[in-house]
Order: C-alpha cells, then sequence, then structure tokens
C-alpha cells in the first residue's frame, strides 16, 4: 500500500522569523500537528507542558529564528525544548 503526503504550512504558527509546516497524510482528516493537538488536549495533566511548547514555538519564531541550538537531538530528529543547560529559562520569560 502506497501512503502519500502533503507538507502544509500551519498558518496559525506563522511568525516572523519560522514558518512552521505538518504533513498531512492523503486519508488523514486532519494534519500531524492537529492531530498531535487533538490528542494532547484531551490529558489534562500536561496542559501546562503543552503551553510551554507553545511559548517555545512563538519564541522561536518571534524572537529567535529555528538555530539548531533551540533543540535537542533526538536520533533522525530534533525535538523541543533543548536540554536544560542550553538554555537560561529564566531569561526567556517563558
Amino acid at each position: 500500500m502506497n501512503i502519500f503526503a502533503t507538507i502544509l504550512a500551519v498558518k496559525s504558527f506563522t511568525f516572523k522569523k519560522v514558518k512552521y509546516y505538518s504533513v498531512q497524510i492523503s486519508d488523514k482528516e486532519v494534519n500531524e500537528f492537529f492531530d498531535f493537538l487533538n490528542r494532547m488536549e484531551e490529558i489534562p495533566e500536561i496542559e501546562e507542558d503543552l503551553g510551554i511548547l507553545f511559548d517555545w514555538l512563538e519564541l522561536i519564531g518571534e524572537e529567535f529564528g529555528a538555530l539548531s541550538t533551540y533543540f535537542r537531538h533526538e536520533k533522525i530528529a530534533d525535538a523541543l525544548p533543548p536540554p536544560k543547560r542550553q538554555m537560561k529559562l529564566e531569561e526567556l520569560e517563558l
């Protein structure tokens, strides 16, 4: 079975220095970003962590740009937030 995907800009996450994208799998109704959000919003225990993630996305998008310094390496991908030793969180006003 072949699976096709399209790369889409996430318009609600477009900032001065970064435009975020997501993958839309051909047989799914929502892109992977919104699928993630839908699943995570159902878990009340991670509401604060989800808020921190959005703060990072906006801060990187508006102020810093997508520099590798702000991400942590996760095998074949990168992830947010970076290791604490790389960032002084109190300076970022998160």
